[in-house]
């Protein structure tokens, strides 16, 4: 199961993934030449319309998702098996997959384990609302219908990934290979969780920034303060007169029931 927090740290990432440091030659940077001993066919059109909005869509939900992170390919295969025992979509898929972990190996890459917060964030980054089917899919291993491989050269760096599609009702199976900037690394998630707790910091010392100034603030109320309720006209004691913002008349608050109209951080309180 992709875990629910992975979907925090990956809207800190702001999609897309980042640029990896310490990238090699461009010719060590990817897992990419074993797709030249894969037939360069196209049997399934890549896309299919264009949607009002200008957005291509994709054509089978399950089968097509990748078309989103079209940005991140590097090269395709798309099989359509002519008959359902023909096998040659599934024979070029395991072929692909073998062909990506030679690779991988022969670079001094590893195969990302599936387990890995990585992993699972990688296959959300790519899939979207449609990673969780995938994800239960890629655990059966009666049904062949989705495998992910992720190429790691360090916790750091990636050198690509490759997703291997079966459709086995219209018998399409899609062969994408992305480039490592479709790679959610380890590292990318360590970064994001510490820049995301040192935010968390920033704002709980901002708090109580704010907590610690109301009393010497409500004491300081006088006539034309201005408070989240609106400016003050007269005040009598314990008790303030505030024309109220909304209703534009004016009413009495207790000093202790006012806040700043505007906080520390620049953001505008809202009348209690």
């Amino acid at each position: 199961m992709v875990h629910k927090f992975l979907s925090s740290i990956l809207l800190v990432l702001s999609i897309p993934a980042m640029a990896q440091s310490n990238s090699p030659p461009p010719s060590e940077a990817q897992i990419q030449d074993f797709m030249a001993g894969i037939p360069a066919v196209q049997e399934v059109p890549y896309e299919i319309n264009v949607n009002w909005r200008g957005v291509s869509r994709p054509i089978h939900r399950e089968h097509m998702t990748y078309h989103f992170r079209r940005e991140d390919v590097v090269a395709y295969r798309f099989i359509r098996d002519r008959k359902p025992r023909d096998g040659r979509g599934q024979a070029l898929g395991e072929t692909a997959l073998t062909g990506f972990t030679e690779e991988c190996a022969a670079k001094g890459g590893y195969l990302e384990p599936t387990n890995q917060r990585s992993f699972e964030a990688t296959l959300q980054y790519l899939f979207a609302d449609s990673a969780d089917l995938l994800w239960h899919k890629r655990l059966s291993p009666a049904d062949p219908f989705f495998d992910l491989v992720i190429c790691s050269a360090s916790p750091d760096r990636s050198l690509g990934a490759l997703t291997v599609t079966r459709d086995h009702l219209t018998h399409q199976t899609a062969i994408v290979l992305f480039a490592p900037s479709a790679v959610v690394t380890q590292a990318d998630l360590d970064r994001q969780r510490a820049a995301m707790e040192a935010r968390g910091r920033r704002e709980a010392a901002l708090r109580q920034q704010e907590t610690d100034r109301l009393p010497q603030w409500r004491q300081s109320i006088a006539n034309g303060s201005e408070t989240a309720c609106g400016p003050v006209l007269s005040t009598n004691g314990d008790l303030v007169e505030v024309v109220d913002t909304r209703t534009r008349q004016p009413r009495w608050y207790r000093r202790d029931e006012l806040l700043p109209a505007v906080r520390l951080d620049g953001e505008l309180n809202a009348c209690r």
